[in-house]
């Protein structure tokens, strides 16, 4: 609701900073709707003001108010896809410069 983040990922001998989030934004998605572990660190970088879903709030909205809790599970599938195309497309340009580096070499 307000306030920023960072995400944070790869390994702790090698941190990767993944992107910065706004208010607005969402993180855990993935463990939220897969009941993972989670895949990244979120780190605050400013105070902030956080809505918090559990699972036990999420499954009695579900039967209380069905048509809200399909809205929010929607704007999750478009998130986690839009992330989904963001991360491969990144992939996708490392390999093509990897691949055109290696070329280049004698």
């Amino acid at each position: 609701l307000e306030g920023a983040a960072e995400v944070w990922g790869g390994t702790e001998e090698h941190p990767l900073s993944m992107a910065l989030l706004g208010p607005g934004q969402v993180f855990g998605e993935i463990a939220f709707v897969s009941k993972v572990p989670r895949t990244a660190k979120v780190v605050a970088n400013t105070d902030m003001k956080l809505l918090i879903l559990t699972q036990t709030f999420f499954n009695r909205a579900m039967k209380n108010m069905p048509s809200i809790v399909s809205k929010v599970l929607l704007n999750l599938s478009i998130t986690l896809c839009d992330r989904l195309r963001s991360r491969t497309e990144s992939w996708v340009e490392a390999v093509i410069a990897a691949e055109e580096a290696e070329s280049r070499l004698p």
